[in-house]
């Protein structure tokens, strides 16, 4: 596509169209303050299959992630399973994190769970979480979190204790290991 500048402050594009330069500068100007402008943490908040309330956030920004470990990991394991809609391994991994997160929960607070997000929009994300049975907050991870994450692939699961990561599993969590980190990192419900 060849693009050029003409005398009369248009852009000249392919040699057919012209754009008024007012109208792209306004637009690039525009793009600029919607980039700069910091994203809402809009969130709804859902049901799930066993009647609790879930948090699914629209967007989720690097330090309220950092914040959400510290308030949620403390005296307990947080788990984080990242995904995306369309990965088949994670689709067989959170319908055991819901069911475990009702199991060992029943006498307190022993494991915390967290759904993120990191390739989907909205709609696919929620789609996702319905159809496996998700009871535990999920979030929508925007692209900068998921560049300081270094999280390559999904799934990947994160396990924290009072604020710091204890271990990662990069692939699926089954039944018998997601079992072997609770009894080593659990709180003392568990």
């Amino acid at each position: 596509m060849n693009i050029s500048w003409t005398k009369q402050n248009y852009f000249r594009v392919g040699g057919e169209k012209k754009f008024p330069m007012v109208a792209i500068l306004l637009g690039a100007v525009l793009s600029l303050v919607m980039l700069s402008a910091p994203l809402s943490n809009a969130f709804a908040v859902g049901t799930a299959p066993d009647g609790s309330k879930v948090m699914v956030l629209e967007k989720f920004k690097y330090k309220d992630y950092q914040a959400y470990i510290a308030e949620n990991s403390k005296d307990t394991l947080l788990v984080i399973g990242f995904f995306a809609s369309w990965c088949p391994y994670c689709a067989e991994e959170f319908p055991v994190f819901a069911q475990e997160n009702v199991k060992l929960n029943k006498n307190g607070q022993c494991v915390s769970f967290l759904g993120a997000n990191m390739q989907d929009s909205y709609k696919p994300a929620l789609g996702f979480i319905t159809k496996a049975g998700t009871n535990f907050d999920t979030v929508m991870l925007d692209k900068q979190t998921v560049a300081k994450l270094f999280i390559r692939g999904v799934p990947t699961t994160l396990f924290y204790r009072d604020g710091k990561l204890v271990d990662m599993i990069a692939g699926t969590v089954d039944l018998k290991s997601l079992k072997q980190h609770v009894k080593a990192y659990g709180g003392p419900n568990c």
